[in-house]
């Protein structure tokens, strides 16, 4: 099972038991996850330099169970951004997550965004854009308007949408019908058999396994795969197949 949606270090809401890259792989283990795409939430919060580091040098010394995706915010000179991203990709990390909500910048707005997202298309890495960094109500979100607007912009890139709760599915699912790029992980998915409405109105191919691992409880999600009804295929599909398929694993 591939998750493609953890985090590494420090949480500022509440406290985290879980991470080290030690205690991480024990929490893997116990919910049968193989592999775990993270992000640092030093990423996220401060300095997003410092914090891809830290993912790519777990990465290095586990790199049977850590994928390293790396966050980046328009601080810098355009050329400076493109460097830094070429530079990631060449160190194996698989992908980009943005938090522009906890960054305070605009992903339409701010003219640098352009150079993310056009280098992210060229570096063939997916970027990750999260309504809120994990299902929380409390957390500020990222608006549906916003991440229409730039999908449609970018019909190239691949877009996983993340932490996307009852509340969005019916844009979502409208939403996921009119751009193909475009597919969505479950560690935010509420409601009864959540999964299997996913794959009702978007299929199988375009739903990834995550669990928001360890600031929230795996086991939720892996729960909603086991009951989910699927078939074999699916399963397998939404539990790993997908993600090495984007992921180029």
């Amino acid at each position: 099972m591939i998750d493609i949606n953890g985090f590494l270090g420090a949480w500022p809401y509440w406290d985290v038991t879980h991470r080290t890259p030690e205690q991480l792989t024990a929490l893997m283990d116990r919910n049968g996850i193989d592999m775990l795409a993270v992000c640092a939430t030093r990423s996220i919060f401060s300095d997003w330099r410092v914090g891809n580091e830290e993912v790519i040098e777990i990465s290095n010394k586990y790199p049977k169970r850590f994928l390293p995706f790396v966050s980046i915010s328009p601080i810098l000179p355009k050329p400076d951004l493109t460097r830094y991203l070429r530079e990631y990709k060449q160190r194996k990390a698989r992908g980009i997550r943005l938090y522009p909500q906890h960054q305070n910048y605009s992903l339409t707005l701010h003219s640098a965004t352009s150079t993310i997202f056009e280098a992210a298309e060229e570096l063939k890495l997916p970027v990750v854009l999260p309504v809120r960094v994990i299902m929380n109500w409390g957390l500020p979100e990222l608006a549906p308007a916003t991440i229409e607007t730039v999908v449609s912009r970018y019909p190239k890139v691949s877009f996983i949408l993340s932490s996307v709760n009852y509340g969005e599915t019916l844009w979502l699912f409208d939403f996921m019908r009119r751009y193909e790029n475009v597919s969505l992980e479950i560690s935010g998915l509420q409601g009864f058999r959540a999964v299997d409405s996913c794959l009702r109105a978007v299929g199988a191919e375009r739903v990834l396994f995550g669990s928001g691992l360890p600031l929230l409880y795996p086991a939720c999600s892996v729960q909603k795969l086991e009951v989910a009804r699927l078939t074999r295929e699916q399963r397998d599909a939404i539990a790993h197949g997908n993600a090495k398929r984007m992921l180029d694993l």
